[in-house]
C-alpha cells in the first residue's frame, strides 16, 4: 500500500511539474507575442507629435490596442499570400500620408472582426534588389505604380520601374490579391496636404474605403486551420 503511494505522489509530482513547465511555455510565448505586437504601436506611437528633419511634425497616431499587427520580412510576406487570407499593411512609420492611414484603417480592422493585420516596413525596399523581392513585385504587380529614375541632381533617366507606394493596403483571399487600396485620399494626396492630419469627414471617408475592401474576406479569414 505504501509503495502505492509512492508511485501515486510520483506521478502527481510529475504532472504537477508537466503543467508548471506548459504554463510557462505558454506565458512566454505570450509575452513574446505580446512584444512583437506591441512593436508596431510603439514604433508609430513614439512619432507622435516629434518634428522631423525637414521641419514637418508628424501625425499623430492611435493605434487600437485589440489589433494584432504582426511585421514579416520579404521571404515571410510572400509565404503569408500562398497561404492564408490575410491583410498585409505596406507601410513606413516615418510618412504621414501611411501615419494617416493607420486609425482608418486600424477601426475599419477592428469594426469588421479581423483579428490580425500584417505589417511590411517599405522603409529599405526601394533599392531592394533580392530576388525574394522581384518575387514579390510580381505578386504585387497588379496594384504598382511605374516611377522614373532621377539622377544625383533630380534629372530624370528613363529608367521606368515599379515601385511598392505606401500605404498600401492588400486584401489576399484564396491565394490572390481580390482587393487594395493605394495612399489614403485624393484630397490628402497633394503636396500641401500631405503633411496635414486627416479631417474628421476624411478619416470616416477612409474608414468606409478600408471596410468595404476588407469585407471580402472577414467571412472565411478566420478558421481552424489558418489564423486571422
Amino acid at each position: 500500500m505504501e509503495k502505492k503511494q509512492k508511485v501515486l505522489l510520483l506521478i502527481v509530482g510529475i504532472l504537477v511539474i508537466v503543467a508548471i513547465l506548459i504554463g510557462f511555455l505558454a506565458f512566454n510565448k505570450e509575452k513574446k507575442s505580446n512584444k512583437i505586437i506591441n512593436a508596431f504601436k510603439e514604433e508609430y506611437e513614439s512619432l507622435n507629435g516629434v518634428v522631423n528633419d525637414l521641419g514637418y511634425t508628424y501625425v499623430t497616431v492611435d493605434v487600437v490596442k485589440d489589433v494584432k499587427v504582426e511585421k514579416l520580412d520579404i521571404k515571410q510576406v510572400l509565404d503569408i499570400i500562398d497561404k492564408e487570407n490575410s491583410v498585409i499593411l505596406f507601410g513606413n512609420s516615418k510618412d504621414n500620408i501611411c501615419r494617416n492611414a493607420i486609425n482608418p484603417l486600424m477601426n475599419a480592422v477592428e469594426s469588421v472582426g479581423i483579428e490580425k493585420v500584417y505589417y511590411v516596413d517599405t522603409y529599405n525596399l526601394v533599392d531592394n534588389t533580392t530576388e525574394e523581392y522581384k518575387k514579390l513585385l510580381e505578386k504585387l504587380d497588379v496594384l504598382l505604380q511605374k516611377y522614373e529614375i532621377e539622377d544625383e541632381n533630380g534629372n530624370k533617366v528613363g529608367t521606368v520601374q515599379k515601385k511598392i507606394f505606401t500605404p498600401t493596403v492588400v486584401v489576399v483571399k484564396d491565394k490572390e490579391i481580390v482587393d487594395y487600396h493605394l495612399g489614403t485620399l485624393e484630397s490628402n494626396m497633394t503636396d500641401d496636404k500631405i503633411n496635414v492630419e486627416l479631417t474628421k469627414e476624411e478619416k470616416e471617408e477612409l474608414f468606409d474605403i478600408y471596410t468595404n475592401i476588407l469585407l471580402k474576406i472577414s467571412d472565411s479569414s478566420c478558421n481552424e486551420e489558418s489564423e486571422c
